[in-house]
C-alpha cells in the first residue's frame, strides 16, 4: 500500500514537471517569435541601410558623409543581426533540449501509467490478503492463549483443547 502511495506521489510530481516544462516551452516560443520578429526587422533595417549607401554613392555632395552613415548603420545593424541569430540559435537549441526533455518524460509518463494500470488490480487483493493476515494473527494470538489456560500443549491432554484444534483448522482453511 505504501509502495503504491509513493508511486502516485512520483507520478503526481512527474505531471507537475510536464507541466512546468509545457510552460516554459510556452515561454520559449513566445521569445523565439519575438526574436523573430526582432531578426526581421533587423534585417530590414540592413535592406534599408544598404540602399541608403547605394543612393549615398550616387550623389556627389554627400558622398562621403552618406558612405560614412551607411557603413556605420550597417555596422550596428549587422552586429544586432549576429546578436540575433546568436540568441535565435541558443533559443532553438533549449527548445530541441525542452522537446527532447517532454518526449522523455511523456514516455516515462506512459510508462508509469502502464504500471499503474497493471498495480490497479492489485490494490483490492493486497487489502483482502492484509486484512486475512490480521484475521489470522487474531486467530493465533486467541489459540495461543487458550493453548496456555488449558495448559494442555504442555500435559499432552487434548480432551481440554477442543477449541483449540478448531481454531487451528479454521486457521488453515482460511490460507
Amino acid at each position: 500500500m505504501k509502495e503504491f502511495e509513493i508511486f502516485e506521489q512520483l507520478f503526481l510530481e512527474l505531471l507537475g514537471e510536464y507541466q512546468s516544462i509545457s510552460t516554459s516551452e510556452g515561454r520559449l516560443r513566445e521569445a523565439f517569435r519575438a526574436e523573430s520578429t526582432r531578426v526581421q526587422a533587423a534585417e530590414a533595417a540592413r535592406d534599408a541601410a544598404e540602399r541608403s549607401a547605394s543612393d549615398a554613392r550616387n550623389t556627389a555632395a554627400a558622398a562621403a558623409a552618406s558612405a560614412t552613415q551607411a557603413a556605420a548603420a550597417l555596422s550596428q545593424a549587422q552586429e544586432e543581426l549576429t546578436g540575433l541569430k546568436m540568441q535565435t540559435d541558443l533559443v532553438e537549441r533549449q527548445r530541441t533540449l525542452l522537446e527532447e526533455r517532454c518526449s522523455e518524460m511523456t514516455q516515462q509518463m506512459n510508462s508509469l501509467e502502464r504500471e499503474l494500470q497493471q498495480l490497479r488490480p492489485l490494490q483490492p487483493a493486497q487489502a483482502a490478503l492484509q486484512r486475512q493476515y490480521l484475521e489470522l494473527q487474531e486467530l493465533i494470538r486467541i489459540a495461543t492463549e487458550q493453548a496456555r489456560d488449558t495448559d494442555c500443549v504442555i500435559t499432552g491432554d487434548t480432551s481440554n483443547c477442543k477449541y483449540f484444534k478448531i481454531r487451528i483448522m479454521k486457521m488453515f482453511l482460511f490460507i
